[in-house]
């Protein structure tokens, strides 16, 4: 048996089985600096079963550390948005491979029964040329509706 869901604004509609659920990914690509393809991804989690703020990103930080072979936190803290939604942000280097060194900037967000993971990755270099520029459009993040 399936259901019909509508995706993506109204862009385009997918029968699915009833046991699968939406795990929407967007990747906004941008400059390529350092042999990386610079990107924000936006992944949301629906369903979250009433996780709070705090659950839901203590669930996705916890895997990173457990998951993340050279995985260092640099940053973590609860903030408001742009627009005085509770947010919190981690920083993180991965050193996947010796000196092969990835900075991450990620911010989790709950809204409703929805969970937003907002993740930006840069080079050392590219993170002091752009970062700061696509964090603050990262923060800009608001939901509509």
């Amino acid at each position: 048996m399936s259901n019909e869901k509508i995706v993506i604004d109204n862009k385009f509609k997918l029968s699915l089985p009833d046991e699968w659920e939406d795990q929407s990914i967007y990747r906004f690509a941008g400059p390529e600096i350092d042999g990386l393809q610079h990107a924000i991804t936006l992944t949301i989690d629906h369903a979250l079963e009433g996780q709070t703020l705090v659950q839901f990103s203590q669930q996705k930080i916890n895997a990173l550390r457990e998951n993340l072979q050279g995985y260092l936190e640099l940053k973590q803290r609860l903030f408001a948005l742009k627009n005085g939604a509770n947010a919190v942000e981690l920083v993180f280097r991965w050193t996947p491979v010796k000196d092969a060194e990835v900075l991450y900037h990620v911010i989790y967000l709950v809204n409703e029964s929805a969970g937003y993971t907002l993740t930006g990755q840069f080079t050392m270099n590219s993170y002091e040329l752009i970062g700061k520029t696509v964090v603050q459009q990262m923060y800009s993040f608001e939901l509509i509706g």
